[in-house]
């Protein structure tokens, strides 16, 4: 039986009845006082609804319950024995593990439901499958779910009090508490479980209790996740494949992008990979999840720092270095085909190796992949990796049309020694349940002869319409003297590197979608359709934009604009003119972020301008603006006149 530690019950649950002897809060606290519990008998030990617990230990944070079935049955010793242990666990709780997550993922409802500044920590024998679970029904008065006991509390598992895993428990659930105050009260949305669970899998190792790893909940996660790679990231069953997948993600977030993508996550507005996104953003990086997760279930395979910039197929924690899941392998000693189907969920990746074991070197054969998803309308991307002979490594992409596509591996028998292949389908962004559907695919491997050029892939694949960037076209059987067009216009800059490559200055071209296509002196051509997107001409920093038939005129500063909210702002600067302003599409305006904070050029003072022309001082440590949802390259750079052209108004203070 698969080992499950921790579970959070998110979701409000109500009984049909109500005990009216269940204090609502601990009034005139004393230890040894009882009182009754409702609790979940899907994790209680003996399957029941309520409890009676005593009171055994009080610390500044929290109060320590323990079952008085369960004591009445210890002996005096264990007894003495369980109540100094509640004195560390207290101690533990009030210097490390409450100060540390309220720091970093933000404070639980205080005092909360209870009125009352501590928690509940009721301590009972749960199923041995459970660490601990969190019920937010707790902080509902009854009136709205019957089995609330009105207060802010955890449950954990009294057989783990004298295992070091208890910590962890603990810890797990306070972060579930502190999540559902965060988003669910405070901003009114509902986390992702995967990803509510995959904060609470890191805290462990925020906390230094994976430390040493033998024995620790990280260890157990590894052997969770090498058991079940490939089980479905946003599928959530609470089974211990789904928390060793999370747990794994986690760490390779923190081992790329910093542990605060946690904290910055948990103070975003958005839920799920929303979040996520918003929070590298925020942490200024330019990745999507799409293509992180990509990266990470390529890490699982090679685990190496030194392919890829910055490490990104590789884990930086010393105890994540020696994972690497087992492939599907084929091995082609001869010519033929090999066909792969199965059916995925989301965010489930599959790993295809397919081994060159010619005997011979023919410079003409390539290994040619074939992608076919049964449903056109879903999301997959298939990332391939050729690694050669000599040992280094190229990415690529089969780029699909309605789900389908095929690209062709070049001198596959005499420079590659093999070929990763890796489906995955990212429909599904959110509202994932306990059973999600699933898509069938099949991927082909053929070797094949070919003697005329073809092209797979042209990076970048997208360039602005004045032309004059540099691009490479992949492909094979490419010789000196081909020509490259971009739809109707010929590149006069063309360089072949090799048989595979061939750089090219991409020619000006009106905006849009184009075929680009090759033509050998021989005559032989191939077209890759609709392989180049030419965008609008960039607009530079300190650039006035305004959409087409709207008012707003906003100036650019990176990736951010910022509205003139007045046109007197036009007189305090001598490059700003009403005739420069450049009119482009909503959708070119509207891929800028808004940014509406300013520093004057002597002033270390950030502000805040609001539309009624105040301008509010961001009264608040850098850390402090980032954790806020700010960003320093959103911020502008402002003359003296126009600062004193607001009104001041109140400070805004970091909450």
């Amino acid at each position: 039986m698969k080992q499950k530690i921790f579970k959070a019950s998110i979701v409000v649950g109500c009984l049909a009845f109500i005990f009216v002897f269940l204090a609502p809060f601990v009034s005139a606290a004393s230890l040894g006082r009882s009182i009754y519990f409702y609790i979940d008998p899907e994790y209680d030990l003996y399957g029941r609804e309520f409890l009676l617990a005593s009171l055994r230990h009080i610390s500044d944070k929290a109060y320590f319950f323990i079952d008085e079935k369960w004591w009445r049955e210890l002996s005096s010793y264990k007894k003495i024995k369980v109540e100094k242990k509640l004195e560390i666990l207290g101690e533990e709780f009030d210097n490390s593990i409450y100060p540390r997550l309220v720091q970093f993922f933000g404070e639980p409802w205080n005092p909360g439901i209870d009125g009352d500044e501590r928690i509940t920590i009721l301590m009972s024998p749960l199923d041995s499958n459970a660490g601990g679970y969190f019920d937010s029904c707790n902080e509902y008065p009854r009136e709205k779910c019957s089995s609330s006991n009105q207060r802010e509390m955890i449950y954990v598992n009294i057989n783990f009090i004298f295992d070091p895993k208890i910590r962890d428990f603990i810890a797990h659930e306070f972060q579930h508490l502190i999540n559902w105050n965060v988003k669910k009260r405070i901003k009114n949305v509902e986390e992702e479980i995967w990803i509510n669970e995959m904060k609470s899998e890191y805290v462990p190792t925020l906390l230094g209790y994976n430390e040493p790893f033998e024995n620790s909940t990280l260890e157990m996660r590894i052997k969770d996740f090498l058991s079940d790679p490939t089980n479905p990231l946003g599928e959530w069953k609470g089974k211990s494949g789904d928390y060793g997948v999370i747990t794994l993600l986690a760490h390779y977030l923190a081992d790329h992008f910093g542990k605060n993508i946690f904290s910055l996550m948990n103070k975003s507005d958005f839920t799920g990979i929303k979040s996520i996104n918003e929070a590298l953003k925020l942490a200024g990086y330019n990745e999507s999840f799409s293509t992180i997760f990509i990266n990470w279930g390529l890490a699982n395979y090679y685990n190496s720092l030194s392919m890829g910039s910055g490490g990104k197929y590789g884990y930086t924690t010393p105890e994540l270095k020696k994972i690497r899941i087992s492939p599907t392998v084929s091995n082609f000693g001869g010519y033929g085909s090999v066909v792969f189907a199965e059916k995925v969920k989301d965010w489930s990746p599959r790993w295809y190796l397919i081994r060159n074991k010619f005997n011979t070197k023919d410079d003409s054969t390539a290994l040619k992949l074939e992608f076919k998803s049964a449903v056109t309308n879903s999301r997959f991307k298939v990332p391939y990796v050729i690694n050669y002979k000599d040992g280094h490594h190229e990415l690529g992409y089969i780029d699909l049309k309605n789900q389908s596509g095929f690209t062709h591996i070049f001198n596959f028998v005499k420079e590659v020694d093999s070929v990763l292949v890796m489906p995955v389908n990212q429909s599904k962004i959110s509202n994932f349940t306990s059973n999600d559907p699933s898509v069938f695919f099949t991927l082909k491997a053929s070797t094949v002869v070919i003697n005329q050029p073809v092209i797979t892939a042209i990076t970048p694949s997208q360039g602005f319409s004045n032309g004059g960037e540099k691009v490479i076209i992949k492909g094979g059987n490419f010789k000196e003297g081909i020509e490259v067009y971009f739809g109707s216009a010929k590149a006069s800059d063309v360089r072949v590197i090799n048989d595979t490559t061939v750089e090219v200055v991409v020619p000006p071209h009106n905006v849009g979608y184009v075929n680009v296509w090759i033509k050998t002196p021989e005559g032989k051509t191939s077209i890759l359709a609709q392989g180049f997107y030419y965008k609008e001409v960039n607009i530079p920093d300190g650039a006035l934009i305004r959409a087409v038939g709207d008012y707003k005129v906003y100036i650019i500063k990176g990736n951010y604009k910022r509205h003139i909210i007045d046109g007197r702002i036009f007189d305090f600067y001598g490059h700003l003119d009403w005739s420069k302003i450049i009119e482009v599409d909503k959708s070119v305006v509207d891929s800028y972020r808004d940014s509406a904070w300013v520093r004057a050029v002597n002033d270390y003072k950030v502000y805040e301008i609001n539309a009624d022309k105040t301008k509010h001082w961001l009264n608040m440590t850098p850390e402090q603006f980032v954790f806020s949802g700010r960003s320093w390259d959103g911020v502008f750079i402002i003359n003296d006149q126009e600062r004193d052209f607001y009104k001041t108004g109140d400070y805004v203070v970091y909450r």
